[in-house]
């Protein structure tokens, strides 16, 4: 204190005494609120009830300051961070895109080639093969089991009649059975095997059973004639078992044989005429239709 100004130190007495003074009001003031005898005006008014301030709007940041772009990795020409990955996915993207456009292009000028053109109609002339000899294969097996088999049970003919009328037709039966077989098989691996003469070749040496049944069909056809006429229970067996299956008479049906090699021929002409001559089948085409004739 010594070391302080005179202002200094009137000024720290007053404020010193201004503090006494409070202190020793505010003890008057508890004193009297002990003894209930002060009045409501010495008491300080209540605080003022809280409100709630309203939130001031906060203002919108300002947009961002456009910067000329600079072109470097990771940013598109616009300045906007890419990134690599998605850049990759979508060339990749359009690669198969261009890719698939491509081979669609590709597909549609095959089509409308010349070569598909000859493909499309081989294949259908196989599938006419194909169906041709199942039909043949099912005349055939009724021939077998709805005339053949119950004649022989019955004996309405002698064997020496019933084998000069059916002839070898049960062993023709078993090649073409066979040999549909196989045409099956080869029609599910088109296009990827394109060999279909090798069927033909394979089978044609088992096919000579057809010479045998060509030659006497004329004497076959006189017998089976000769006992309807002679026999009329044999007659009436084969009137209604042909009524049964459908057809006109039995005789539509024993000369199918002798109708399939001229069909093999001509079949085997149609299919060369759709072959190329660079064709990896086309020699055995040429080979199989030599040795039919």
């Amino acid at each position: 204190l010594l070391k302080m100004s005179i202002h200094h130190q009137l000024a720290l007495s007053l404020h010193m005494k201004k503090t006494l003074e409070t202190i020793e009001g505010l003890r008057v003031i508890e004193k009297r609120l002990e003894d209930e005898e002060v009045s409501e005006d010495l008491l300080p008014p209540p605080p003022p009830p809280e409100t709630e301030e309203e939130e001031e709007e906060v203002p919108p940041p300002p947009p961002p300051v456009e910067v000329s772009p600079v072109l470097r990795p990771g940013y598109d020409p616009n300045g906007k961070l890419y990134s690599p990955l998605l850049v990759r996915t979508v060339h990749r993207a359009f690669q198969k895109r261009r890719i698939l456009k491509r081979w669609f292009s590709l597909v549609q000028e095959y089509r409308t080639s010349k070569a598909s053109v000859e493909s499309r109609s081989r294949l259908k002339l196989l599938k006419e093969i194909v169906g041709t000899e199942e039909t043949y294969v099912k005349s055939l097996e009724q021939v077998v089991n709805t005339f053949l088999g119950p004649l022989r049970s019955k004996r309405l003919i002698t064997d020496s009649e019933l084998a000069t009328i059916f002839s070898s037709i049960e062993i023709i039966l078993n090649v073409n059975h066979q040999f549909l077989d196989a045409l099956h098989l080869r029609l599910k691996e088109f296009p990827t095997n394109q060999h279909f003469a090798d069927l033909f070749l394979n089978t044609l040496p088992t096919m000579k059973m057809y010479t045998s049944y060509v030659n006497g069909f004329d004497l076959a056809s006189q017998t089976l004639i000769r006992c309807q006429k002679e026999n009329r229970e044999f007659n009436s067996f084969l009137e209604e078992t042909s009524q049964k299956i459908g057809v006109s008479n039995i005789n539509s049906l024993l000369i199918q044989p002798v109708q399939r090699l001229p069909r093999y021929e001509l079949l085997l002409r149609e299919l060369i005429k759709l072959t190329p001559e660079d064709h990896v089948d086309m020699s055995n085409l040429q080979n199989a239709l030599r040795q039919i004739k």
